[in-house]
Order: C-alpha cells, then structure tokens, then sequence
C-alpha cells in the first residue's frame, strides 16, 4: 500500500512550522546554488522556480495569502511524490505533518533515501518516535565535515516536537 494523502492533513501548527521555517517573501529571492552552477530562485514560503505547480512570476509580488496558497499546492505535489516512492501505511497527521517540513526543506527523494527513513520504517517499533527524532537531528548536517548549521539543527527540533505533541496529549 501506498502513503494515504487523502486521510491525513497538515496540522495548523505543523503548517505554522513550515511557515516560520520557510519565511514568507513577497519577491523572489536566491534560495541557494544548484549542482550545475545556477541560482536556485524561491518566493512565497519556499517555492522554487523549478516546480511546475503554479507559474512562478505570476504574478511577480505575492501576497501573504496567494503565498499560502501556493504552499499547499506544493505540500500536495510533494505528498503526491513520496505517496509513489514510500509503502507505508495511514500515518499520525502530527508525523504528515514533520514530513511535510522534512520535504519542503530536504526534498522527496533525499528523505526517502535517508537514514532517518529507514528508521522511521522500522516495522520492529511502530512510528520509532525516539529514535527518528533523534536521527533527524543528525540530518542538520550541514557540510562535509559533519559540522551542523545552527538554524537547520533548530529546525529540526521543531520538526521532532511536531512528531512527538501527541505523545503527551494525555497530559495536557
């Protein structure tokens, strides 16, 4: 079985995480260098002017509410993509909603070949909250020498505590 996109949603607040992470910008801005030497343009919350799921300089200055609007148009064309690349079952809206922010920030392809992938997969200890959150720290490393980039660590951690809110719903 494939990832069930229709039964699962983007929490408010893991909406709000990737929005704080992605950072709104009403203009295009340089998001980064590709493989091949070319800048990589991004505007709205993290759009890139390579997706194809709506016309990247139309119109040229977003708004805050057409940015938003292109986030989930986004997080569905990603969710569609993994849906095709991953077997796993219905999962918590609160785990949707980590990898929604795992996806915009790393890409499909990159969190599916990942370690913390496979960790997460670990049929021996469902959903392997502990070790997963944990693991996706270490995926803020930032360069070759191992060495993290302050904001992806935190980031991170605010994709852990994504995962694990409904660990202690029963205490609050």
């Amino acid at each position: 079985s494939r990832l069930v996109v229709l039964s699962n949603k983007v929490t408010e607040r893991g909406l709000h995480v990737i929005k704080q992470w992605e950072r709104y910008r009403a203009i295009e801005y340089n998001d980064g260098i590709r493989a091949d030497g070319t800048p990589i343009l991004s505007k709205g919350f993290g759009h890139s002017d390579q997706l194809e799921t709506v016309p990247f300089n139309d119109p040229i200055i977003w708004t805050l509410d057409y940015a938003s609007e292109v986030l989930n148009k986004d997080l569905d064309y990603f969710y569609a993509l993994l849906a095709a690349e991953t077997t796993i079952p219905d999962i918590p809206d609160t785990l949707y909603s980590c990898i929604g922010s795992l996806i915009m920030n790393k890409g499909v392809r990159r969190l599916v070949e990942s370690d913390q992938w496979k960790i997460l997969l670990d049929t021996s200890n469902k959903w392997n909250k502990e070790d997963f959150c944990v693991s996706i720290l270490d995926y803020a490393v930032h360069n070759s020498k191992g060495e993290y980039k302050k904001g992806l660590r935190y980031r991170r951690i605010a994709e852990a505590g994504l995962f694990m809110q409904d660990r202690f719903e029963d205490y609050v």
